[in-house]
């Protein structure tokens, strides 16, 4: 699985998270473990491709990206170039800083 948070604007930066659920046996608890990560200021023309090589390479399922100016087009063009990972975006209410 993935999660995008894309930058928006001026110092902000794309973080990029794949992650593995590893389960030890049928009832036990879930796991993520983190595998790769893309934290770049970059625009979308360096990013894009580095992410969905990244969603290929790693047989991502589910990708989910945050829902705001630049997150749709993330979805939309990941959509479109890794047909493999099931792309959506999530809404945030609350911003941290």
């Amino acid at each position: 699985m993935c999660f995008i948070d894309s930058a928006t604007q001026g110092d902000d930066y794309l973080a990029c998270i794949v992650a593995k659920l590893y389960r030890a046996n049928p009832r036990a608890y879930p796991h993520l473990y983190i595998t790769d990560v893309i934290f770049s200021q970059d625009d979308m023309n360096l990013t894009l491709p580095m992410i969905t090589d990244l969603l290929k390479r790693k047989n991502v399922q589910t990708c989910v990206t945050e829902e705001n100016g630049a997150g749709h087009a993330y979805a939309y063009s990941l959509k479109k170039e890794s047909r493999e990972a099931k792309c959506k975006t999530s809404f945030q209410e609350v911003n941290n800083y």
